[in-house]
């Protein structure tokens, strides 16, 4: 009995999406939340990438981001508005899993939303961007 590897197979990228809608906390926008049950992965932190998205004229740009395994990331842009990003990794330790929670918070104003970048994938998850 032989084994072969099959090569050139597609990526695919982890199901998770950062699709919730915002809270405004005072002139704050806050998405946040715990990864949900069932997202019990091998993925590492340091493949996924959390970004903040801003459409201006019906263009979304990813105008902030944080690899996971960063954990925190505060980024202020030249017009000064700033993107906080968290992941806190919670049970299964140095993985993508359930229970793991993530909060990101900005003073931007005008069309905002998060999403999530696979790299090992090279595609986004959900969110204004995928498909690019």
């Amino acid at each position: 009995m032989a084994i072969s590897l099959q090569e050139n197979l597609p990526r695919t990228s982890v199901e998770f999406s950062l699709d919730a809608e915002p809270i405004q906390v005072g002139d704050i926008t806050v998405w946040s939340g715990p990864v949900p049950s069932g997202m019990d992965s091998d993925i590492e932190p340091s493949e996924l990438e959390f970004h903040g998205i801003s459409e201006e004229g019906g263009d979304a740009v990813s105008v902030a981001m944080m690899r996971l395994d960063q954990g925190t990331s505060n980024i202020t842009l030249d017009d000064g508005t700033w993107w906080e990003f968290t992941w806190i990794d919670y049970l299964s330790r140095g993985y993508f899993s359930h229970s793991d929670l993530y909060h990101i918070s900005t003073n931007a104003t005008g069309q905002l939303s998060v999403a999530l970048y696979d790299s090992w994938a090279q595609q986004w998850t959900g969110g204004p961007l995928q498909g690019e």
